[in-house]
């Protein structure tokens, strides 16, 4: 799995953690930090480094065909935010 992939994957399981379990908006910061922080988001980010729009774009692809498609569009905006170049 591609570094891309699996902090892909990790945001995807925020964000159905996070809907599942109902949390409300002023929650999501601190909560998504301490998620981020127990997961090791810093070293993946630090190896992914800036990542092309298309590549997003593609991760997103692959990603909906496995997972919940509103977990998916969630963890792009977040990535999106993180890691795109645009």
């Amino acid at each position: 799995m591609s570094v891309l992939d699996r902090l892909y994957a990790l945001e995807i399981e925020f964000h159905r953690i996070f809907r599942v379990e109902r949390l409300g908006a002023p929650d999501a910061s601190g909560v998504h930090l301490s998620y981020a922080l127990q997961n090791g988001y810093e070293p993946l980010l630090r190896t992914l480094g800036v990542v092309a729009p298309v590549q997003l774009a593609l991760a997103t692809e692959r990603m909906m065909g496995v997972c919940d498609p509103r977990d998916v569009q969630a963890a792009y905006r977040s990535l999106r935010h993180m890691v795109a170049s645009d």
